[in-house]
């Protein structure tokens, strides 16, 4: 579906910076520097292209709508390792 491996390794790259740093929910980074699933991209991804692309590709995966994300981050009872499941399966890789 994707040619370009770019975004994998972006989602991979989110996926570590988020185990690093932590998880939140309802903001990019919290105070404490934890970061939910977009703000994990966001500081991994070096241009709005391939932050774009690597949201999409995440959205892809979960069969939303990329502006959905947040909402599915932020829903009740998402855990820190669903948001990493979902990263790492969004590049391919097993999750």
């Amino acid at each position: 579906m994707y040619a370009d491996t770019r975004f994998d390794k972006a989602l991979l790259l989110a996926d570590e910076y988020l185990n690093q740093r932590g998880w939140c929910q309802f903001s990019f980074e919290d105070n404490q520097g934890r970061v939910c699933a977009l703000g994990s991209i966001r500081k991994v991804t070096s241009s709005p292209a391939e932050r774009l692309l690597a949201t999409k590709r995440l959205a892809d995966h979960l069969r939303i709508n990329p502006h959905s994300i947040a909402d599915w981050n932020n829903a009740a009872g998402r855990t820190k390792e669903q948001v990493q499941a979902a990263l790492r399966a969004a590049a391919g890789a097993v999750a």
